[in-house]
């Protein structure tokens, strides 16, 4: 049998990846909202800041293949749990209702 402790510290590494991970989704999402609405408010040139506009989506776009391929490895780690002969729940599903584990589950 596994040592528990190692798994609880490697489900905690992959919940706290994918949970920065989406805080930078979130503030990319918030930073393109105010270069956006900068741009409106001084009534910039539509080109103006475009370039940076691109890179801002494209990095964003990297952050969420990046937040896939977390969730794979989660999937890919939750697997080999339920193969394995270690007695683990993932503690962050354990201690959400049925409803927000179904929503989890079928995102």
């Amino acid at each position: 049998m596994g040592n528990l402790s190692n798994v609880h510290a490697i489900s905690s590494r992959i919940h706290g990846i994918e949970d920065r991970l989406d805080l930078l989704l979130a503030e990319a999402g918030e930073l393109m909202a105010e270069m956006t609405k900068y741009r409106i408010e001084t009534d910039m040139d539509a080109n103006v800041g475009q370039r940076a506009l691109t890179r801002l989506a494209e990095m964003q776009s990297s952050l969420v293949e990046a937040r896939l391929r977390a969730c794979g490895t989660h999937s890919d780690l939750k697997k080999i749990i339920e193969t394995s002969d270690i007695p683990f729940t993932c503690p962050k599903l354990a201690s959400e209702g049925p409803k927000t584990q179904s929503l989890r589950l079928a995102g």
